[in-house]
């Protein structure tokens, strides 16, 4: 049996592929509808793999093709509510408005003969801050454990150890809030239908890094917290991961490498200039308190594994950890430990160097977990206070988590289009 040839379909930027399903096209067509983007925020796409070309259609997540002539899709990835838009086969654009048909359903499939199966969704569960000593042990906070939110779990302690960052969720997009831990005062720093992702301090605590992704389209903003002013976008995009401890460096993750982007004296930014490079995935760098070494993420042995190499000549790479992946690793503020995430537990390792030479300790459990998808959404749930001795994490709360998912058959789904004069005939 001889196979096809393969065709390949280049992406720009920080992007995947999710859900691709074949289109019905002509003979000698090669047609694919898919979402484009990542697991915080999609655009509904058509591929041509014949001519290579992708062409963006609307926003939206998880695309399916149904043969009564529409697309099916999230609204938002991690937001439930199914949606409905026309479709018109040959041409193989949208031809009319999109109609909710399921308000808490998501990945959604469709057969031939009309039938729908869909999954009860779920939003974030609620949150809450707990506090632990290095060792594991609790500490009790009413300032931090009696405030919750519905969101994401990541956190960011200001240099000082006085306020965190963290996300809520907003309608599929993220809100990037902070809190001042000696009153419990929240207030909000921005607000997008993009996906806000990973907001870090600079080292003088004045000012916040982020990226927000739409798409393919991915750039970082430079906040002033006294002002709310936007003070610079990096001409590169990317995701911003962690400030050399003098401010004048920025590192910043655009897969599958790292690189460096330094800052002007006029406060804006250079043109990106990379510092690892190599085929595989890498993400989550942080530089040490003392700017000699980066902790970076990478999938080179097939899981997520933390590696150290020497900053800035990127040389001397040596591996952190093993076994099951990890991620989330941050460095002590004494620069001694690497503190980790696994699927279930928070790690430590102790870390001595002697110049550019390293010694790796074997890593120990901190504390447990509870939060889940910390290795597939790339989450950080916890932070380091400033003194090296406290833990700041975030847990679920009881009673308040994810539900298991159930799965819904709908026969005749176009019904629910005809109700409202909306079915083609």
């Amino acid at each position: 049996m001889r196979l096809p040839p393969t065709a390949k379909v280049r992406l720009n930027g920080s992007t995947a592929i999710y859900s691709p399903q074949f289109l019905p096209a002509g003979r000698g067509e090669r047609l694919l509808i898919a979402g484009l983007g990542s697991r915080n925020t999609q655009s509904i796409v058509k591929v041509d793999l014949k001519a290579g070309a992708i062409e963006t259609l609307f926003e939206g997540a998880y695309p399916v093709y149904s043969p009564s002539g529409h697309i099916l899709y999230m609204r938002y990835p991690r937001e439930p509510g199914i949606l409905a838009v026309p479709f018109t086969p040959g041409v193989w654009k949208p031809s009319g408005q999109p109609v909710p048909i399921i308000a808490d359903g998501g990945d959604v499939t469709v057969s031939g003969d009309g039938s729908l199966v869909w999954t009860g969704q779920y939003s974030q569960p609620k949150l809450k801050f707990s506090l632990y000593t290095t060792e594991g042990k609790p500490i009790p906070s009413p300032v931090v454990s009696n405030y919750n939110f519905r969101g994401y779990a990541y956190c960011r302690l200001s240099p000082d150890g006085t306020r965190v960052l963290y996300m809520l969720t907003n309608r599929g997009g993220t809100e990037l809030w902070m809190m001042d831990l000696s009153n419990r005062i929240p207030s909000r720093l921005a607000s997008d239908s993009r996906a806000i992702l990973s907001p870090i301090w600079s080292p003088d605590g004045k000012e916040v890094a982020f990226a927000l992704s739409a798409g393919s389209n991915r750039k970082t903003q430079l906040l002033a917290l006294e002002t709310g002013k936007t003070l610079a976008t990096l001409p590169n995009g990317g995701t911003p991961t962690s400030w050399s401890p003098d401010g004048k460096t920025l590192l910043v993750a655009g897969r599958p490498d790292i690189y460096t982007v330094t800052r002007n004296p006029d406060g804006s930014f250079g043109n990106s200039k990379p510092f690892l490079v190599s085929p595989f995935a890498k993400a989550r760098s942080e530089i040490s308190p003392d700017g000699r070494f980066v902790l970076y993420n990478s999938d080179e042995s097939g899981t997520w594994q933390l590696y150290v190499a020497a900053y800035p000549s990127g040389s001397g790479k040596r591996q952190v950890t093993a076994g099951g992946p990890s991620t989330a690793g941050l460095w002590s503020p004494d620069g001694k430990s690497i503190y980790f995430a696994s699927e279930s537990a928070i790690h430590r390792v102790p870390i001595s160097s002697a110049g550019d030479a390293l010694t790796i300790g074997v890593s120990s459990k901190v504390l447990d977990l509870r939060v889940t998808d910390v290795i597939e959404q790339s989450l950080r749930p916890f932070a380091l206070a400033p003194d090296g001795k406290r833990i700041l994490v975030l847990e679920p709360i009881d009673n308040s988590g994810r539900e298991t998912p159930s799965i819904h058959i709908v026969l005749n789904w176009t019904a629910l289009l005809k109700r409202q004069g909306l079915a083609p005939e």
